[in-house]
């Protein structure tokens, strides 16, 4: 989906007549950038890759509008070191590799997306780069998304309705950085997603059992009660 060639105008004219970008009804409310059209706020995905190549954020393109991912909390690093160190030693010589370095995902519906940590065996992952050269996965069987104030209406809604259509995608497991909760998406036998949770433990393939305590442990983040 190219850039409109009458980008440059439509940014000159928002700046000259002070056009405030209209924020998109289903967007999440995270920082968001509206960057080319002044009334609509979409851009193309080649617009879309030029400046995320040009910017210090990191940026994610969903339904054709940017967002540039707010700062981690302490307790978000935290659950997700925890979930690396439980991890990876278990995926050692599957043939399987865990990303959770900022490589961004490709959707079938062109989506793309910063996942907080992915699990692929496909061979394809391990040599997939897009058109700036830039190493991405499409074909996860795993993706886990921490969960902030910012960003956890999308993590459930918005972004489940790109990443089931995934056909390799069997598990979507989210976690809250503000309470021990979690909550699995499991596709069935049937092709649908089933709802598992909040849960205290769940047992992945080859990863073996995850529980509240491996997520949590040396967190400030508090119980249910």
């Amino acid at each position: 989906m190219p850039a409109s060639a009458s980008a440059p105008a439509n940014r000159q004219s928002a700046r000259k007549q002070k056009v405030k970008p209209t924020r998109h009804e289903n967007a999440p409310r995270e920082r968001w950038l509206n960057v080319l059209d002044p009334k609509h706020g979409r851009v193309g995905l080649d617009e879309y890759l030029r400046i995320d190549a040009n910017s210090p954020d990191r940026l994610e393109y969903r339904g054709g509008y940017i967002f540039a991912l707010a700062v981690p909390s302490g307790n978000h690093e935290r659950i997700k070191n925890n979930l690396v160190a439980h991890f990876s030693p278990r995926l050692k010589n599957t043939g399987c590799d865990l990303i959770s370095g900022g490589v961004k995902l490709v959707c079938p519906n062109i989506d793309r997306t910063i996942p907080d940590l992915g699990v692929t065996c496909d061979e394809r992952d391990r040599s997939a780069m897009d058109q700036s050269g830039e190493a991405i996965i499409e074909h996860p069987w795993l993706l886990v998304e921490i969960l902030s104030p910012s960003t956890q209406g999308d993590d459930r809604s918005g972004k489940l309705d790109s990443y089931r259509q995934i056909p390799e995608l069997t598990h979507y497991l989210l976690i809250d950085s503000r309470k021990q909760w979690m909550v699995m998406h499991e596709r069935g036998p049937d092709g649908l997603f089933v709802i598992r949770g909040p849960i205290e433990s769940v047992t992945l393939p080859t990863l073996g059992e995850l529980t509240l305590a491996i997520i949590y442990d040396d967190t400030t983040v508090p119980r249910m009660v």
